[in-house]
């Protein structure tokens, strides 16, 4: 099959991730779409680690530290139905490094990694205001999903290794891959916001055009009905609506991308992917 090029793989990854599965389910579109700029500035730090996967090896890479540096913006409003409830939405770029380095000592004979990762990305959902103050403390739950460069560097691969020649693929050019995320942010202050969230990022060998769109539009399918799910649901109990989409939401992706762990284009015939599961805790900024 022919590959596309760089610009138009990356750009309409971008446009299909930050699509469906990100949208409030049942809010306007308009309120909450691109650039980030036009929210409130946000600076986030994350700092966790990472367990490698990859279906068919067998010795997967050494388990990473991971840093995130993440820039957008953050718009948090109350719903239709009730003031106690808000609706969150940030959009970022990010910069991440997972490093064998930052973690405990690979066992001998296990390849460690280094991976510098440059992203695009939204996340989204629902939260309870925690106390009368419109600014004040809230906690809000989330989905998000980005697409993203990575430049993979894979270490320490034992001579002679029969998995060698199939993590060899990852090293050299930039590989593209995308990531799911969940999680909770309690915010503090206006200004302060605590987050603890899990992400299961996807890391491609290479880019195949056609099978990557259709398994991505699937997807979009998906989450854009479960959405009408959703929003039925928040109509008949606004109160469980913040639970219901965080849990629904990221259900469904992770589920998708256990199909994907052996099979990056699922349900199209597909190689299997490096996949790298991360809990992290981080602090943001809001300004």
């Amino acid at each position: 099959m022919k590959r596309c090029g760089f610009i138009p793989r990356f750009a309409l990854t971008l446009l299909v991730v930050l699509w469906a599965p990100q949208s409030p389910a049942g809010d306007r579109w308009s309120d909450w779409t691109w650039p980030p700029w036009h929210r409130q500035p946000t600076i986030g730090l994350a700092y966790g680690f990472s367990r490698t996967l990859h279906d068919g090896v067998t010795i997967a890479p050494a388990n990473t530290g991971a840093g995130e540096l993440l820039l957008g913006g953050t718009r948090i409003g109350e719903t239709d139905s009730a003031s106690t409830l808000l609706r969150y939405r940030f959009l970022f770029f990010s910069v991440a490094n997972f490093n064998s380095d930052y973690s405990s000592s690979p066992p001998a004979g296990v390849p460690t990694l280094n991976v510098w990762r440059f992203g695009c990305g939204a996340r989204s959902g629902y939260g309870y205001r925690l106390g009368q103050d419109p600014d004040g403390a809230a906690l809000l739950l989330y989905h998000g999903a980005d697409g993203a460069l990575s430049s993979v560097d894979i270490r320490s691969v034992p001579a002679g290794m029969r998995d060698s020649s199939v993590l060899g693929q990852y090293n050299g050019a930039a590989r593209f891959g995308t990531s799911f995320s969940g999680g909770v942010v309690l915010r503090v202050t206006p200004l302060i916001s605590l987050d603890a969230g899990y992400q299961r990022m996807v890391i491609l060998r290479r880019m195949v055009f056609w099978p990557w769109l259709g398994s991505a539009v699937i997807e979009g399918i998906l989450h854009a009905g479960l959405d009408g799910f959703i929003k039925r649901i928040g109509e008949a109990s606004p109160m469980a609506k913040p639970i219901v989409y965080f849990a629904l939401k990221n259900a469904l992706s992770y589920g998708i991308s256990q199909l994907r762990r052996a099979n990056a284009y699922t349900p199209f015939a597909s190689e299997a992917p490096m996949v790298l599961d991360t809990f992290s805790i981080g602090l943001a900024f809001t300004f």
